[in-house]
């Protein structure tokens, strides 16, 4: 997929998803230091197997994500930084798939 596609980057469907992922993930950072992101992450999980979405999805998710981070923070997206947010998006998606392969599984 050609991530500079005008085609993609002007897409509706990809932009409210883009819009929904960022805000996702602000609304999540807010509560790392909560009990709450575990319980969210897993029924944001169990949301995902009804819109069908499936686990390998997530590492393009996460690239997508490394990939805008790159682009938006320029010089300043260190290799701490990068790591950071690596391990940040690993446990929240891990989260969400063990929800979704629970739900699965019922």
């Amino acid at each position: 997929m050609d991530t500079d596609s005008p085609m993609l980057l002007e897409s509706r469907r990809f932009r409210a998803h883009a819009r929904h992922f960022i805000g996702m993930l602000d609304s999540s950072l807010g509560m790392l230091e909560s009990k709450e992101l575990e319980r969210n992450m897993r029924s944001l999980g169990e949301l995902h197997v009804a819109y069908g979405i499936k686990e390998e999805y997530f590492p393009i998710m996460g690239d997508a994500l490394l990939y805008m981070l790159k682009k938006v923070l320029k010089q300043d997206f260190s290799p701490a930084i990068r790591t950071s947010w690596l391990h940040v998006y690993d446990t929240m998606s891990k989260q969400m798939i063990a929800a979704m392969n629970e739900d699965k599984h019922l």
